[in-house]
């Protein structure tokens, strides 16, 4: 569909991924280099308020020269890649795709340099299971006792089925065997000068509350007996330490 906006000679804005191959890309980029109008590929993080900051920060010299980056990324949206139309890999290409290109973009602007070569690596250890592929929460007999069903995390329980499938929140099993895309995964990026940025993204995480791990409803009861999930209590207690030595307290 690119491709023939530009033969149109008509401005083109993409949204990403704008290729999930490399042919693909490949065709886009030289179809590009002769169009007479704007190809513009949205990466609106770029010019939020908060990387704008930065930026001014950076350009002041307030900071001194940039020589090293950490950067993380712990959205607390991270079903919607399992439970809804994003699980599809073949859509969406995968979470470094999807995902974490709008993080690498604010990265390089903030920088100015180009980058040079990357290593990465991903992970799938929560996001996985082996309920049906197709199934949907609101159907399911465990969504009672599923930390993740809408049931549980959105609905009053007195509409949980009703609600679920008149406004379309009918989600995906997140553990069935047709679940895609990584939960985590980390990057190490060099740039042309030698400096490099360190990235890391997990899906992992709620707000307002820890969460080391969390198992599908078939291995809720191993979770508590192995401490992979922290107790209200304990997370409270760690609230309290952190502020009496002056710490950050985990979210």
């Amino acid at each position: 569909m690119a491709l023939k906006v530009l033969k149109k000679n008509l401005p083109l804005f993409l949204e990403k991924p704008i290729a999930t191959n490399i042919a693909d890309l490949r065709a886009l980029n030289n179809a590009s280099k002769s169009a007479q109008k704007k190809v513009v590929v949205s990466f609106p993080l770029r010019v939020t308020p908060l990387v704008q900051a930065a930026k001014e920060m950076i350009d002041a010299g307030k900071i001194g020269p940039v020589q090293h980056v950490q950067a993380i990324n712990n959205p607390t949206y991270g079903d919607v890649y399992y439970m809804y139309w994003y699980r599809d890999e073949n859509e969406t290409g995968g979470l470094f795709l999807q995902k974490a290109t709008h993080d690498f973009d604010y990265i390089n602007y903030l920088v100015e340099r180009k980058p040079v070569r990357i290593c990465a690596m991903k992970s799938k250890q929560i996001y996985k299971g082996k309920e049906p592929a197709g199934k949907r929460c609101t159907l399911c007999e465990k969504q009672e006792e599923c930390p993740e069903s809408p049931f549980n995390r959105f609905y009053m329980r007195a509409e949980e089925k009703e609600a679920g499938v008149e406004h379309g929140y009918a989600k995906w099993c997140g553990f069935a065997t047709d679940t895609g895309n990584e939960d985590s995964s980390s990057a190490l990026i060099e740039y042309e000068d030698g400096m490099h940025a360190s990235y890391s993204q997990n899906f992992l995480a709620r707000r307002r509350r820890a969460r080391a791990a969390r198992g599908s409803p078939a291995t809720k009861a191993q979770s508590h007996s192995t401490g992979t999930r922290m107790s209200l209590r304990s997370l409270c207690t760690i609230r309290r330490e952190s502020r009496r030595i002056n710490l950050h307290p985990p979210q």
